[in-house]
């Protein structure tokens, strides 16, 4: 076959494969000792070795995966019996799975290189650059619920060590973290309340009081910082739940005004 010949059936290749032609489609364009190498990248770290099952095997799963993929072909050189493309390759995913949302979409730049025999591909080399998928969208814990406080298991400072009781209610719907929370000593309380977004923007950047929170790994951080005539004052709450979400960890760090605590609240899901 000419150079023009295997280049023409290399865009139809593309163009199936971003069409979402099923494997059985895909076949026709194989000879039937195909060999094709995945070289390691970010999905698969230690790359991959298909032949013509494999490769059948591998267009299933990612129709699995994936509601839809597109591949723009970006440039294509054939010498011989060989192409060599750049593609920019992007895939949505269907449903959630693993570090997976479903509609999360991600993005890839290919190089791939065909060698052709009579008219059909016998080697395939892919070199698949993969961009980060973003942390923030990975399946994040929910930390909705009621919880109380275990002030035994607790473990806290001086300056908080007179609180007996406490509860908190926690509203999250990612990216939106609502806590309300109560606590008890004696014939006093204390409450504190909050509502702030995930995504690590300050609520009044460059203003005397400002609050935000991220997340940091499966644990949710907030931040709070208030500005007065003597001092600044920041307190740190970082959350996570453990074992399997049925109690929650508060680890507090306050300094400044000579009020520096480190505390470790332990709470129970009701």
């Amino acid at each position: 076959m000419s150079e023009s010949e295997n280049l023409a059936t290399a865009r139809s290749y593309i163009a199936a494969l971003s069409g979402g032609a099923g494997p059985e489609e895909m076949d026709r364009f194989y000879a039937p000792d195909v060999v094709q190498e995945e070289f390691p990248n970010r999905l698969l770290p230690n790359g991959a070795t298909r032949d013509r099952e494999a490769l059948r095997q591998a267009r299933i799963r990612g129709k699995a995966l994936l509601s839809a993929e597109t591949f723009e072909l970006l440039g294509a050189v054939a010498s011989g019996s060989q192409v060599a493309m750049e593609l920019l390759w992007s895939g949505t995913v269907g449903g959630s799975v693993g570090p997976f949302k479903a509609g999360q979409t991600l993005r890839a730049r290919f190089a791939i290189f065909l060698d052709f025999r009579d008219g059909r591909i016998v080697r395939q080399r892919n070199y698949d650059c993969f961009e980060p998928w973003d942390e923030a969208s990975r399946i994040k814990p929910d930390f909705s619920g009621e919880y109380v406080l275990n002030r035994q298991k607790s473990a806290l400072s001086a300056g908080a060590a007179a609180i007996e009781r406490g509860e908190v209610r926690i509203e999250h719907r990612e990216p939106v973290f609502r806590y309300a929370a109560n606590f008890g000593a004696g014939d006093k309380t204390v409450q504190y309340s909050f509502e702030l977004t995930t995504d690590g923007r300050e609520d009044a950047p460059g203003g005397k009081d400002a609050s935000r929170m991220y997340w940091d790994g499966e644990a949710v951080v907030s931040e709070h910082r208030t500005t007065t005539p003597d001092a600044v004052i920041a307190m740190s709450w970082r959350y996570e739940l453990i074992d399997g979400g049925r109690r929650l960890r508060a680890i507090e760090t306050l300094r400044g005004a000579g009020r520096d605590q480190d505390n470790v609240w332990e709470f129970e899901r009701r």
